[in-house]
């Protein structure tokens, strides 16, 4: 109950009695991972980190696997930039049966460090001994921060050719080709991704404003339910307002411009109002 009661404050906004809420949560759960590792993710997403941290470590004294507390509490201590301890607890999974995930995680730490071609090495160690969707999409952004986005990409299109179920990993490369200008392809991929989905904010926007540069009518339609799907996301409000604007509704484009403007300072939000 405590628990619900601090996800329905999260979402009208009170972040700081969330916060309390999801703290009492966390007592009243004793050593119930599965609740602990929920009640750290909603901490993460209310940057409430240093409790997040406190809650993760309480979940790996659960009955959890020892690596689910583990990978949580690595990533967040990169996140945190806290580096030392990522390490160390990477360390531990060396010769265990938990290697393969140790390597993915160096190679998530060595690429925050912005060390690219050693992360590189430590992703493709993982994926040799565990080829899966995490392993593949950390070698593919430590290929193109090395500067070889052909390549990553190249290697991305290979993997959904020889896994078409991973849909996950055709988000990630719609979402690529859209700086790339490949609209076709990224068009394409995501009406494959949209069925499965139907309500998903992210496909929908990204959707829409393909159909807008390519003076699609549905444009409109996929960028309102966008909105209705997530209605303060920047992202939908500023597609939806945008594409408002340019088919002559000003003053409706311009309450949605205003929304997005007010929760992210996105540069394209900003020139959108602007214009």
């Amino acid at each position: 109950a405590i628990e619900t009661l601090a996800l329905a404050l999260a979402a009208t906004g009170d972040k700081v009695e969330a916060r309390r809420q999801f703290q009492a949560a966390v007592r009243y759960s004793g050593f119930n991972g599965s609740a602990l590792m929920r009640i750290a993710q909603q901490q993460v997403l209310l940057e409430d980190y240093a409790n997040a941290r406190k809650t993760l470590l309480k979940a790996s004294q659960s009955g959890l696997p020892a690596k689910t507390a583990t990978n949580a509490l690595v990533r967040l201590d990169i996140q945190l930039k806290h580096y030392d301890a990522a390490l160390a607890r990477i360390k531990e999974l060396e010769n265990t049966d938990d290697a393969a995930l140790g390597h993915l995680l160096m190679g998530e730490l060595l690429l925050a460090q912005g060390q690219a071609e050693n992360a590189i090495s430590a992703f493709k160690i993982a994926t040799e001994m565990n080829p899966n969707t995490q392993t593949i999409l950390g070698l593919f952004d430590a290929i193109d921060a090395s500067g070889r986005r052909p390549e990553a990409i190249e290697m991305l299109e290979n993997w959904t050719a020889a896994h078409p179920d991973d849909s996950e990993a055709k988000r990630k490369l719609a979402l690529w080709y859209l700086p790339l200008q490949q609209l076709d392809k990224s068009e394409a991929l995501f009406e494959e991704l949209l069925p499965g989905d139907p309500a998903d904010p992210v496909l929908l926007s990204n959707l829409a404003r393909i159909y807008q540069l390519k003076g699609d009518e549905r444009a409109r339609i996929l960028a309102e339910r966008a909105v209705a799907a997530r209605p303060n996301w920047p992202v939908a409000l500023d597609t939806l307002g945008w594409i408002l604007a340019t088919e002559g509704d000003s003053e409706a484009g311009l309450e949605y411009l205003r929304q997005a403007s007010a929760r992210s300072d996105n540069p394209l939000t900003r020139y959108h109002l602007a214009q």
